[in-house]
């Protein structure tokens, strides 16, 4: 029993010495693995993000779609030639984007320079 605390104490002072000698940084030094956003949302470089809401305008010709979220939050993302657009199952194109659906938009990186990767168009239920 007393071998075993003299190794738990052992192991935890050679951590708390070679956690002591690491220089401080101050981050300055460092790439940010993650960054805030103007919603205070943080995201994480190479995750995927989705941003999910109603097509406020939908531009074809640049690929530009705009989306409002239910906290009045709009976001323009461009979509290029590689991006899956869907609605259900079925692949659609560009062109088939109305004002007033119900999107989720996956893209990567920063909101500010956004990669998109998918668009999901949700299915419109009925009432009952």
């Amino acid at each position: 029993m007393r071998t075993l605390a003299a190794a738990l104490l052992a192991v935890a002072l050679g951590a708390a010495t070679a956690a002591a000698q690491q220089p401080a940084s101050t981050g300055a030094d460092q790439p940010q693995s993650q960054t805030q956003t103007q919603t205070g949302a943080r995201h994480r470089w190479g995750m995927t993000h989705h941003f999910k809401g109603t097509v406020q305008s939908v531009e074809p010709a640049s690929g530009s779609i705009t989306v409002r979220d239910k906290k009045g939050r709009t976001e323009t993302f461009q979509a290029g030639s590689s991006v899956k657009i869907t609605r259900g199952r079925a692949a659609v194109s560009l062109d088939s984007l109305n004002v007033g659906d119900q999107v989720s938009v996956s893209y990567k990186g920063k909101k500010t320079a956004p990669q998109v990767e998918r668009v999901k168009i949700r299915e419109k239920t009925s009432a009952r």
